[in-house]
């Protein structure tokens, strides 16, 4: 199994997914809000939906690739959400993606973790671009993806429907106003440059 760093960000905490997550992944996934625009937006079997996350949990994407979930940085038990960065299904082009509860919504918490991921991806694994896909009704997702600087560039049909196809080849602009570090104790601890 691949081992993901462990990263930081000002407020945030992400950490390789683990079974210990289940029980946050599961509840949020049984939230019709969260579920809206996944597919097409009926709430999973909660068995399944666990096995898929042992799955997801298990397999290894690529030397830097797959889930992490997203803490607080002064709470590392108070599961947020989750965001990713993985291969698109048959291709080799990476994509970010993000899922939070609910009463997490609205707070920065997606743009700061998905910004992070995309960070780590053309800093550290040295990738040319980073791609998005976002259900077209999805006002809110396409905005935080905006924020981060991603540009339309058409559609992408995957997992199940057409989406929006988002782009970017920089670093969030907002990550040289908001350092990304660890606490100084930390043995994860990221220096920017």
């Amino acid at each position: 199994m691949n081992i993901l760093p462990t990263l930081h960000s000002r407020r945030l905490l992400l950490r390789q997914r683990s079974v210990q997550d289940l029980p946050g992944l599961i509840s949020m996934g049984m939230d019709p809000e969260v579920m809206r625009f996944i597919g097409d937006g009926t709430l999973p079997d909660p068995d399944e939906h666990r096995d898929v996350l042992l799955s997801r949990i298990e397999r290894d994407f690529g030397e830097g690739l797959g889930y992490w979930s997203v803490f607080p940085a002064n709470d590392p038990y108070g599961f947020l959400g989750w965001v990713y960065l993985i291969p698109f299904p048959g291709s080799t082009d990476l994509q970010v993606g993000y899922r939070f509860r609910s009463d997490n919504w609205g707070k920065g918490y997606a743009t700061e973790a998905a910004g992070r991921v995309v960070q780590h991806a053309l800093e550290d694994l040295k990738v040319r671009e980073v791609f998005a896909v976002i259900d077209p009704e999805n006002v809110p997702s396409r905005k935080v993806i905006e924020r981060l600087g991603f540009r339309p560039v058409g559609e992408r049909y995957t997992y199940g429907k057409n989406h929006q196809l988002f782009h970017t080849t920089a670093v969030p602009a907002w990550s040289a106003e908001h350092p990304i570090s660890a606490p100084a104790d930390s043995p994860d601890r990221v220096q920017n440059p």
